[in-house]
């Protein structure tokens, strides 16, 4: 290009912000003010709602799942538009709620959008509020630190109180409202989808066609996966817990909401199956702020000698956001216990006698009539520290007499009358602090719980073998079994 051209054109594109203000400022003093914008016109306008994908807390989408999975979505919508500039009192302008017992996609809570006709607002600042698949649950409102006293109210009374026509809407209510454990009623086929919500506070001009808000979960999908089948069988389920009770309805966002609406962090989700090497179970939880740790625990299903019953870790985690998708894949470090295996025969004065163990099995063979002692004494593992061991038994009335627990031990007699071959189920949750190096390399001291299954065989006390005879104390042995003859006396 000439070079006066280019220097020309430059000159042109500078002036042209000048001379728009100029043409916009002269229509405030020409006679003809018919080809002025009027800034109290009414905008026509469209409203949209989205329900669209859940965030992840990695900041990336796990796997391939990207989306939320089908029946996620909208089943039913409520819409209302408020009126910020009414004399300083909020009103309800237009409640939009649509009515979608016809929509195809909605029947099953798969609808992801729906857009409203037009509609006329006039200038100024309005705040939408959205709420779907809400009828149905039930929740309260209130606070006792804010001495306002608790009510409840279902959903579907509440709303219709909240944002009645013309009426001042309930702003101090709409921040204290909590549904009462949502994650738990999720009910698909008796049409109890997910709540979602969504507060939007808009700027309508003359100009102002399209109006958008998205809708959040008021709960989170955990999704949990396990690499190897050997630590599950056909019978292990999972549940995660140590999530809040309660969910606010417009969350916790600083001018909404607060800690005291969760309620108490003791809510666990029901015994789900995962009995699939390579399988992802996903499971509903409901947003929980941040605090302690979550709970997970794999029940393996497992109770055959020296099985490993259940697996409990703590997540580091400490919050879930709304509307999340949290991804958990189990590995199983190698720690072993170490047991110390007692037992004395009791009949001709506690002495100690050999506890044969089935290696890595924890089948411990003891003869009936004969004492014993079982003690977790710490776990083998980098940095491992003993916090605690709990022993436990089912029904052994007419196996083990004089039971005692505690100090990390298990302790008792045989009955003398339990035949040979008797099998005594104990199991025992061991806990314990250890250093741990993950998959990046990373090592870090973690928290560990793992529940044994420990077995008795009581055994023919002629089985019984005694300890090595040592100086300062006697030596016990058995005699050779003698079978003897006895005639009548003539």
């Amino acid at each position: 290009m000439d070079k006066r051209y280019r220097h020309l054109l430059r000159a042109t594109l500078a002036a042209l912000p000048l001379a728009c203000a100029a043409v916009l400022s002269s229509c405030a003093f020409d006679d003809d003010v018919a080809e002025c914008p009027d800034p109290n016109a009414p905008a026509t306008v469209r409203v949209s709602v989205s329900a669209g994908e859940p965030g992840d807390l990695n900041g990336t989408r796990a796997g391939d799942d990207i989306y939320a999975d089908e029946q996620e979505f909208m089943h039913t919508l409520r819409l209302y538009i408020v009126n910020d500039n009414d004399n300083g009192v909020r009103r309800t302008v237009l409640d939009l709620s649509p009515d979608l017992t016809n929509n195809t996609l909605a029947q099953t809570g798969d609808l992801t959008n729906y857009e409203t006709g037009e509609l006329t607002l006039a200038p100024g600042t309005y705040t939408i509020y959205a709420f779907a698949n809400v009828d149905g649950y039930n929740g309260e409102f209130g606070t006792e630190s804010g001495q306002r006293a608790i009510t409840q109210m279902t959903m579907t009374e509440f709303l219709d109180d909240c944002f009645a026509i013309d009426q001042q809407v309930r702003d101090g209510d709409l921040a204290e409202y909590r549904i009462y454990n949502p994650a738990e009623n999720l009910d698909f086929a008796n049409d109890m989808y997910i709540p979602m919500s969504a507060k939007k506070t808009i700027t309508v001009t003359p100009n102002t066609s399209d109006i958008s808000i998205g809708l959040d979960r008021l709960v989170s999908k955990v999704k949990i996966t396990v690499p190897d089948n050997q630590y599950i069988s056909t019978s292990s389920t999972i549940q995660f817990s140590g999530y809040a009770e309660n969910v606010p309805l417009l969350g916790a966002d600083g001018g909404y909401g607060s800690a005291e609406l969760y309620g108490d962090r003791t809510t666990t989700t029901a015994e789900m199956p995962f009995n699939q090497v390579g399988q992802e179970v996903s499971l509903y939880v409901n947003e929980t702020p941040d605090g302690d740790p979550f709970t997970v625990t794999l029940s393996t299903g497992k109770s055959g000698n020296g099985d490993v019953s259940a697996y409990v870790a703590k997540t580091q985690r400490t919050d879930i956001p709304r509307n999340s998708i949290y991804p958990l894949s189990l590995t199983f470090p190698n720690f072993t216990p170490q047991f110390e295996w007692q037992s004395w025969d009791a009949a001709i004065g506690a002495v100690p006698v050999e506890v044969v163990v089935k290696e890595n099995n924890y089948i411990v063979k003891i003869a009936s009539g004969n004492t014993f002692k079982f003690t977790v004494n710490g776990v083998n593992g980098t940095n491992s520290q003993l916090q605690s061991a709990t022993w436990a038994h089912g029904d052994v009335t007419n196996q083990i007499t004089d039971i005692q627990i505690g100090n990390y031990a298990i302790g008792g007699a045989i009955s003398a009358g339990v035949p040979a071959g008797t099998l005594i189920p104990l199991t025992v949750t061991v806990n314990w602090t250890a250093d741990y190096t993950d998959a990046t390399g990373s090592t870090e001291t973690r928290n560990f719980t793992r529940t044994y299954n420990v077995t008795i065989e009581t055994i023919d006390i002629w089985d019984t073998e005694y300890k090595p005879y040592t100086r300062g104390s006697w030596c016990a042995y058995r005699l050779t079994p003698e079978v003897l003859n006895m005639f009548i006396k003539r």
